[in-house]
């Protein structure tokens, strides 16, 4: 797999730069700045795209970092074996075009188009095929000791064996511990616990609620009967004092009878004592008294009898007294009309107020007499009074509750128990997979360990005894990651080595891995020698070249020393 073409239309600060490349050894020189790092950038960018720029470290973001603010965007050109890879990179991810031609056909993929050319992802991509320089600060060592110890352990300067495990076995303590409450799974089970005695008490208030519905239902209901009774004894009130108001009639009109029968006896006795003390009477009187002196008076003189004149005489007196009671009694009746006048006046009086007041009853019907008195309808209206203030206080009670009652409760647990179990077994599968990882992790370093480390020890014990003309001759490792080299007899642990001899042990231990998992491939180096003198550096570079006879290496350098290995300018 060679690069043919780079063609960087706008790339951080380069402009319209090309370079065809061959097969082989490449050496391209450029001086401090004039962006050979940029360009190695740019490659890595073309296979596997750009992160979305949300990295606060500008010079962690290939985004960030080339595609300046006074920039659209960036794009290019990239061929590589049979393919044409053309991009263009904006501010944002949506805003990136991508087409890619292989063998004259257009690929629908792109997504992953870095993965299908190279068969690896751009993590492993940037730990095998992509070499990039050391600086030579004595806090960079470090630095290199852990990418060898991990390189040697696991075979990702990444990756390292014992960090992963570590963290595998805190994931998984973090998911399930049986002795703390706080795991994932445990403290999700309590949860779980809490939940459901929470759910079974809604549960009963819910019942408890039904039961309330129903009770208030109930209180409507009997409420509503009392009101029914309530308007029927208010009838009953209004029928009796209808009845009390036919009452008062009757006797109204039982007292203008009374008063009607005794003013027509009144006006009768008033007639009668009119008769009597007429003057006819008087003068009959006379006349019989006059009759009986004459008869008196004939009988003297025809039978000379005193006795007749004592009968005659005796008339006299009578007929005086008779006088004078006739005079009397015409007195005394006259007395008496006087008086039953005054009565029957008075009578009239009543007769026509009595009159006057039935007028106000004209409507009146004849009514029956109430079953109950008016007490029992009152005392029967206060008691179904007090019962409705009752099962009203009760309805307030009830509805309140009713109406503070949430409902949605019971979903709203029961959604949080469903999340709760989906957590759980999200958990679960997170700690078999952190279980499984575990497995593999120790299967492929115990792998690794047996089949992967000699071959590997080999290649890049070859490596450094060129590099070193033959002064380190073995590169050793152990399982825990520990580096050892091999001086004649003697065994020096890596850690003692100078900066420049522990990058020639760094670079030997790529190259191994990369002779191992990609036995057909292109090498970029970036200045990979800086640290080297010129007598390392010249046979560093003849090991590259033993190595283009069968790979591609891009080599990007500021050094003049190469200068008769350089293909490019920049």
């Amino acid at each position: 797999m060679i690069i043919s073409r780079i063609y960087i239309e706008r790339f951080g600060h380069l402009r319209d730069v090309e370079f065809r490349l061959k097969d082989g050894m490449n050496v391209i020189f450029g001086k401090n700045e004039a962006g050979k790092s940029t360009m190695l950038a740019f490659v890595r960018c073309m296979l596997f795209g750009m992160d979305n720029g949300r990295k606060a470290d500008t010079r962690l973001s290939y985004r960030k970092r080339y595609i300046p603010s006074d920039c659209i965007y960036a794009a290019g050109i990239l061929e590589v074996d049979d393919w044409v890879i053309n991009r263009k990179f904006g501010k944002t991810p949506k805003a990136d075009e991508c087409t890619a031609v292989h063998k004259g056909v257009m690929c629908d993929n792109t997504e992953y188009l870095g993965n299908i050319i190279t068969g690896m992802s751009g993590e492993t991509f940037e730990n095998t095929w992509f070499v990039r320089q050391f600086d030579a600060h004595a806090h960079m060592t470090r630095e290199i000791e852990e990418r060898l110890s991990n390189l040697s352990v696991s075979g990702e300067e990444s990756v390292s064996y014992p960090a992963a495990m570590e963290y595998l076995n805190k994931q998984e303590k973090q998911r399930f511990n049986p002795k703390s409450k706080t795991a994932d799974i445990q403290e999700i089970d309590e949860k779980i616990a809490n939940n459901l005695m929470q759910l079974q008490d809604e549960i009963i208030k819910e019942k408890e609620q039904n039961e309330n519905i129903n009770a208030l239902n109930d209180i409507e209901s009997q409420i509503k009967l009392l009101d029914k009774k309530f308007e029927e004894l208010k009838g009953m009130q209004g029928h009796i004092n209808q009845y009390m108001r036919y009452r008062q009639y009757c006797i109204l009109r039982e007292e203008k009878a009374r008063i009607e029968k005794q003013l027509y006896e009144s006006e009768q006795i008033l007639e009668q004592a009119r008769r009597m003390v007429n003057k006819k009477s008087i003068a009959v009187c006379a006349v019989f008294a006059a009759v009986f002196m004459l008869i008196g008076m004939m009988f003297l003189f025809a039978y000379k009898d005193p006795i007749y004149l004592a009968f005659a005489v005796s008339f006299v007196p009578a007929v005086f007294c008779i006088s004078q009671l006739a005079s009397m009694r015409k007195q005394a009746r006259a007395g008496g009309a006087e008086l039953i006048g005054k009565q029957i006046e008075k009578l009239r009086e009543n007769n026509d107020r009595k009159a006057k007041e039935l007028e106000n009853y004209s409507d009146m019907v004849e009514c029956k007499k109430p079953e109950q008195s008016a007490e029992q309808i009152s005392s029967e209206m206060q008691y179904l009074q007090k019962q409705k203030i009752e099962l009203a206080e009760r309805r307030s009670v009830i509805k309140y509750n009713v109406e503070h009652y949430d409902g949605n409760i019971i979903t709203k647990l029961r959604e949080q128990n469903n999340n709760l179990a989906e957590d759980k077994r999200q958990a679960e599968f997170e700690l078999d997979c952190i279980r499984l990882a575990k497995e593999i992790l120790s299967y492929a370093h115990s792998e690794f360990s047996s089949d992967f480390m000699p071959e590997l020890q080999k290649n890049a014990s070859d490596a450094l005894e060129k590099i070193t003309r033959g002064l380190y001759t073995r590169l050793l490792l152990s399982k825990d990651g520990d580096i050892l080299v091999m001086t004649g007899a003697s065994c020096i642990p890596a850690s003692l080595l100078s900066n420049g001899t522990l990058d020639s042990v760094y670079f030997s231990l790529r190259l191994g891995i990369i002779k191992m998992l990609c036995p057909s491939y292109f090498l970029l180096l970036d200045d990979s020698f800086i640290q080297y003198d010129d007598d390392r550096a010249a046979r560093a570079m003849e090991l590259m070249e033993s190595v283009a006879e069968n790979n591609q290496v891009i080599y990007f350098t500021c050094q003049s020393r190469f200068e008769k290995n350089i293909t490019a300018y920049i």
